[in-house]
């Protein structure tokens, strides 16, 4: 596995589905990992679900209307993409233990 990649098949509910939509209208499914408060920001960490299993996403969580809409944004600093992994990692292995 890469450095950004993680198998799982805990997250199967069609509750943890989320559609994102680029700017261009295509739509991709994501399972919904967690999200995970960094440096005072939050962030979802995803699954593709056309890549099961095979790699995850990280996005910058942005509250739209304060309701359940929200925009999730590239992170493009590595380093951030990389700490938010790490937190996730260590949950998930503290939630198995």
């Amino acid at each position: 596995m890469g450095e950004n990649e993680i198998k799982t098949s805990n997250y199967e509910s069609e509750e943890n589905l989320i559609v994102l939509e680029d700017k261009k209208g295509k739509r991709f499914d994501f399972s919904l990992l967690d999200f995970i408060e960094y440096n005072g920001e939050q962030y979802a960490v995803l699954m593709p679900k056309a890549a099961e299993g095979k790699s995850v996403a990280i996005l910058k969580v942005e509250d739209v209307n304060g309701d359940q809409i929200a925009d999730y944004i590239s992170v493009k600093d590595d380093s951030v993409v990389e700490a938010v992994f790490d937190i996730f990692k260590k949950k998930l292995l503290g939630e198995q233990e």
